[in-house]
């Protein structure tokens, strides 16, 4: 049986880290007190041709301290570090159609005439995380540390996650800031279900082509810009990141693709853009290219 339902949009940002940056990270003073500890095992459900997930859905159940939660996360809001988040708490580890009704997914499933998920692959986290207060903003800054595992395969999870719980998102990233003082972060828009599906589907390490862009009628300027940069910084980060692991030239190509689409996203919206910033910006993105 479903609890009482919550929908929130969720602001956060994630960043890999690597071992040292992993080590370095977690002496920072924003983790020296009051950090809360908890491991966190989640499962990843879908249909056997993958409608949620096509669809830019994503469905998990996680069990934490005995608790059994399902959440229905929709990827790239209006915003652009944003997403839209359904969370209900259910009595067990298997999917709830009922806390999956009045989200994006109970649509997809209907459509696809769906009565039963399957899992697709699942998490295990050990989690270390903190409430910290930036000017009127309050930030959950979390450690994980775990994998994911999709049938014989395994990925190490190394990671920080700054979600916006209150306030102005400028105290995201003044946060943000502090972490990356000490040392080097390396800005993701993966979330773990991404990685998991890429995982399943044995493709870690390819390539990644462009994303759909989403407009819609009567979105502003402001927003189309941030949809279509979310695409173009999403490809330029996910191939930056795949370059590490696998000098491979198709990743290279892809990651300056999505260079020259980022440059072409601030000509196009130039007329709405801060001119200084924008300028400077533009030339930052032409030297990495």
């Amino acid at each position: 049986m479903a609890g009482s339902a919550n929908s929130v949009s969720e602001v956060e940002l994630k960043f890999l880290l690597s071992a040292k940056s992993g080590s370095a990270v977690s002496v920072n003073p924003i983790f020296a007190n009051g950090t809360s500890q908890a491991e966190l095992r989640s499962v990843y459900y879908d249909t056997p041709a993958w409608d949620l997930h096509k669809a830019g859905v994503s469905l998990r159940v996680r069990r934490k301290e005995g608790v059994y939660t399902q959440t229905v996360k929709r990827e790239a809001g209006q915003m652009l570090f944003d997403r839209g988040e359904w969370e209900h708490r259910v009595g067990g580890k298997d999917p709830d159609p009922v806390a999956w009704a009045s989200t994006p997914a109970q649509n997809i499933l209907e459509a696809k005439g769906v009565g039963e998920l399957v899992p697709v692959f699942s998490t295990t986290v050990k989690r270390s995380s903190r409430i910290v207060k930036e000017g009127t903003s309050v930030v959950e800054v979390s450690l994980d540390r775990g994998q994911i595992v999709a049938g014989d395969l395994r990925e190490a999870i190394e990671e920080v996650e700054l979600e916006l719980k209150g306030g102005s998102a400028a105290g995201l990233f003044a946060v943000a800031r502090r972490l990356a003082d000490e040392t080097i972060l390396r800005l993701s828009f993966d979330s773990k279900a991404d990685r998991g599906y890429r995982l399943a589907a044995h493709e870690s390490v390819a390539a990644a082509k462009a994303r759909p862009v989403h407009l819609r009628t009567g979105m502003s300027g402001g927003e189309a810009f941030m949809q279509v940069t979310r695409s173009c910084m999403t490809q330029v980060c996910t191939n930056a990141q795949r370059l590490r692991e696998a000098r491979n030239p198709e990743i290279l190509h892809q990651l300056r693709v999505g260079l020259r689409r980022l440059r072409a996203a601030f000509t196009a919206f130039k007329r709405i853009l801060p001119a200084r910033a924008a300028n400077r910006l533009t030339v930052e993105i032409k030297w990495i290219g």
